[in-house]
């Protein structure tokens, strides 16, 4: 996947998946090409990994919940200029998804056990341009 530089987000505070994905969700909500819906790859470090598991949550939670709290409403997007077109009605309420689906949100566990530091990488341009692939490696 062609991409931008990583985007580190820190968490130390939160105890449950929750709050520590929300922290994630709100940095990458305005990230990259927010009109282009990218694929992101998501390297959740081994801290914030105990506690996500530890709330019993799988990646495909994961992604669902990413997906969900990380779109923008018409009207904010408008008006942070990443989308063209005066504001309408119904622009506060109409919501964009950064990526298309929750299948276009790799997720990662790497790094090690200490710290509350992850991060994203944020895809180039578009899901049409550019796709994550994974491949398994064997020993």
């Amino acid at each position: 996947m062609a991409a931008e530089a990583p985007h580190q987000f820190y968490n130390q505070l939160s105890s449950g998946a929750e709050g520590v994905l929300t922290t994630l969700c709100d940095d990458m909500r305005i990230s990259g090409n927010v009109m282009g819906q990218p694929h992101y790859a998501l390297v959740i470090a081994g801290e914030h990994m105990r506690t996500i598991a530890g709330d019993g949550w799988d990646k495909k939670r994961i992604r669902q919940f990413v997906w969900e709290n990380t779109q923008n409403s018409h009207a904010h997007l408008k008006r942070t200029q990443r989308m063209t077109g005066a504001l309408q009605p119904g622009d506060e309420t109409k919501l964009r998804p950064l990526v298309a689906t929750p299948d276009d949100i790799l997720v990662v566990a790497a790094g090690g056990r200490a710290g509350a530091f992850s991060g994203y990488i944020p895809g180039w341009s578009s899901a049409k341009s550019s796709q994550a692939v994974t491949k398994e490696v064997k020993r």
